[in-house]
């Protein structure tokens, strides 16, 4: 139960600017680089900070241009051609994971902010919140092109600008998506219904209010866990609504 190739296609990094713009979708300025001397006009084009990425993974920011050329040689040689280079939108990270059917409509989602993330800017812990925004920009992105299966989409909000910038669409569901069968919400057997040949209906909105945390160990807890941590400065392990190692 795959979508499309020209759909995959299409949502790759060195395609997406140019897709975005034909569909009026917000989307950080993005320079497809051959060649490690393509970094010069980057701070003419896009500017500084600006993230260096894989076509098909692997992403690091750089602040100028000897950062750029250095991470241009690393994501290179481990992802090949070509590079693409990112401008750093400043402001809040959204990602929403869902699952479309063979009428390209949204049969259920989850959208988390990111509330801390590591070095390679993945979420390590997040909120899980209900967007409208950010859900009719993933139902547009599904109806346009054509898809099916499981997506991923990532988006920013830009305080200043008050847009919404879609940063990448990855075709698969996120490394945090167990997170959907503790909250007894059947994100991914609804998937795996649709690949069976089996009727599916749409889910119900994701409880929303629960925050996530990633590292070698996940915890999983309510909301009213987080403030009682930050004024007491220590959650029990027995408060903690639900833990897995």
């Amino acid at each position: 139960y795959l979508p499309p190739i020209q759909a995959v296609k299409l949502r790759s990094k060195n395609f997406l600017p140019e897709w975005c713009t034909l569909e009026k979708i917000e989307t950080p300025k993005t320079e497809v680089l051959s060649s490690k001397n393509a970094i010069e006009k980057i701070q003419g084009l896009i500017g500084f900070p600006c993230f260096i990425k894989g076509s098909i993974a692997g992403a690091a920011l750089a602040h100028d241009a000897y950062e750029a050329k250095v991470l241009f040689d690393k994501i290179s040689y481990l992802w090949g051609f070509p590079v693409i280079a990112q401008k750093k939108i400043f402001g809040s990270d959204f990602v929403l994971a869902c699952v479309a059917n063979d009428q390209h409509k949204i049969l259920g989602s989850i959208c988390v902010k990111k509330a801390a993330t590591n070095s390679l800017g993945k979420c390590q812990m997040g909120i899980i919140v209900e967007n409208d925004t950010v859900y009719k920009m993933a139902a547009h992105i599904v109806e346009k092109l054509q898809w099916r299966g499981a997506l991923e989409i990532e988006v920013v909000y830009d305080p200043f600008r008050k847009k919404y910038f879609l940063i990448e669409i990855n075709s698969r569901f996120p490394a945090w998506i167990s997170i959907s069968s503790q909250l007894s919400y059947p994100l991914v057997e609804q998937y795996v219904d649709l690949a069976l040949g089996k009727e599916v209906a749409a889910l119900k909105p994701c409880p929303s209010g629960y925050f996530f945390s990633r590292n070698t160990k996940e915890t999983f807890f309510d909301a009213q866990d987080f403030a009682t941590l930050a004024t007491h400065g220590q959650l029990l392990e027995d408060d903690i609504y639900y833990e897995e190692s």
